[in-house]
């Protein structure tokens, strides 16, 4: 693209000032790194209109582009450059992302935000002129510089989130790979045990506030290896978040030699307590595994395919329900209207032998 600029002579690199006065549009594009005191460094900037402003006519046209606090385009720039010489002085912030700049360039609308109402329609044309791209107008040029800071700091809880995930995965010995605005994520969680998972991981991600994941969008999976757990083995919970919104998409867990179990859960709060509550799916696909684990006659399982039933926790005390049994589908017979309390394994095996009997 720039040799082709180069050849055709539309595209003239110089480090010269003096074509400045040859151009009808001027883009200032001048870094403000932050201080040390985290203070946008307005140096650099200052220094560069300094430089230009001699060269400045009446009808130029002036775009702003630096991250600069809203107030700068009005108050030190334009009193640099001469708010009386008649020049149409506006701030349109730069939202490219690196490596996409070209694309983005006519493809992101552009926002245009002037220091008087001309300025504004006068760069508006500029810009429909050579890009025909969607321009976004806003009242004054305080307003586009806010529309930059709103855009980072969207950008920046993106990224912190993303951050946040990717420690997250660390501690828990895992990899993880993003895309801090739209993710298709991956998070291994390996020999831990089903308090973890139930109590800390599944309430923190579920919970989340609303104003923590800003507009983020993407897919979330948790790969389950080697759960500390006398039944369960391995499992994978797919996530989604959308709108603001987490959402348990599917949840499947592995027996071990058994079958597969596949859950819906989420949280509630009762009384002050936070509860856990899933309904379940234990779907066999080896009987004889099955018997032998839950010390069952083999015949009171041969014509049991699946079982379903309701598991909840209480967070806060750790106490352990199931309720709503079902036998192969979910109707009034073989029906369990018993709630059990589950303090052990042992007590859970009892409960499959009185329920299958």
């Amino acid at each position: 693209l720039i040799t082709n600029g180069l050849e055709k002579k539309k595209l003239i690199i110089t480090d010269s000032l003096a074509s400045i006065s040859k151009s009808k549009m001027i883009i200032i594009t001048v870094g403000t790194p932050l201080n040390k005191k985290y203070l946008p460094n307005l140096t650099y900037l200052k220094a560069a209109c300094n430089k230009i402003k001699k060269l400045i006519k009446p009808g130029h046209m002036i775009c702003v582009k630096s991250n600069v606090p809203p107030g700068t385009t009005r108050k030190i720039i334009y009193k640099i450059l001469g708010s009386k010489k008649n020049i149409d002085l506006a701030f349109t912030p730069e939202r490219f992302s690196e490596g996409t700049a070209i694309k983005e360039f006519k493809s992101l609308p552009i926002v245009v935000g002037g220091v008087t109402d001309r300025a504004t329609n006068n760069v508006t044309n500029f810009w429909n002129k050579f890009l025909n791209t969607k321009i976004i107008k806003v009242v004054n040029c305080e307003t586009a510089e806010y529309v930059k800071i709103a855009t980072n700091a969207w950008i920046d809880l993106n990224i912190g989130f993303a951050n946040d995930l990717a420690r997250l995965a660390g501690k828990l010995n895992s990899k993880i790979e993003l895309d801090p605005f739209f993710f298709d994520a991956k998070i291994n969680i390996d020999h831990k045990d089903t308090n973890f998972l139930i109590d800390n991981l599944l309430s923190i991600i579920l919970n989340s506030k609303e104003e923590y994941l800003g507009n983020m969008n993407g897919n979330l999976t948790l790969v389950v290896n080697n759960l500390k757990n006398s039944i369960i083995n391995n499992g994978n919970i797919n996530l989604s978040i959308k709108e603001k919104v987490i959402k348990l998409e599917k949840s499947l867990f592995e027996i071990k030699g058994i079958g597969k179990i596949r859950s819906d859960f989420r949280y509630y709060e009762n009384k002050g307590d936070l509860i856990f509550a899933s309904e379940n799916i234990l779907e066999i696909t080896n009987k004889k595994e099955f018997s032998r684990k839950f010390q069952v006659n083999s015949k009171s399982v041969k014509n049991i395919n699946k079982i379903y039933f309701d598991l909840e926790k209480n967070i806060d005390n750790g106490e352990i329900s199931i309720s709503n049994i079902y036998l192969n589908k979910i109707e009034t017979e073989n029906f369990s209207e018993e709630y059990y309390i589950i303090k052990n394994i042992q007590i859970l095996k009892a409960l499959v032998r009185n329920i299958l009997s």
